[in-house]
């Protein structure tokens, strides 16, 4: 989730001395680099405890929202399974009753298409 990165340059002629530091923080919460927190703690010492408290804020709000994701994902991929079966069930017995009734070709083929494309939409699926 965080990484930091840190590159110095330097160089040396006659006497002078050159040096160039970058600091890269990738970071997914609002907390700044340690540096800059100890600068700003010395300037502001409160702006540092409200830095910290809005990341657990927005800690906690990842948390929840996660959850409610989690939850949501989880409905949705009962209810498919659910239809799935609904449609493979309502096909299986409608090609039944057609081929009851005196058809027998056509419900078996109707019975094979929606087995099969259920089949073939869970493959699909697989592949993702």
């Amino acid at each position: 989730m965080a990484r930091s990165g840190k590159a110095t340059l330097a160089r040396k002629d006659d006497n002078i001395e050159e040096s160039l530091t970058i600091h890269n923080q990738e970071i997914d919460t609002p907390v700044l680099p340690i540096e800059q927190m100890k600068t700003l703690h010395d300037f502001r010492p409160d702006v540092v405890d409200w830095i910290l408290k809005q990341t657990e804020d927005e800690a906690n709000f990842r948390r929840t929202r996660n959850v409610k994701n989690d939850h949501n994902i989880h409905r949705e991929r009962l209810i498919g399974q659910v239809f799935g079966l609904v449609i493979g069930l309502s096909g299986v017995i409608g090609g039944a009753c057609v081929a009851i009734y005196g058809h027998p070709g056509a419900g078996g083929t109707i019975a094979t298409v929606s087995i099969g494309t259920l089949a073939v939409a869970f493959l699909k699926a697989q592949k993702r």
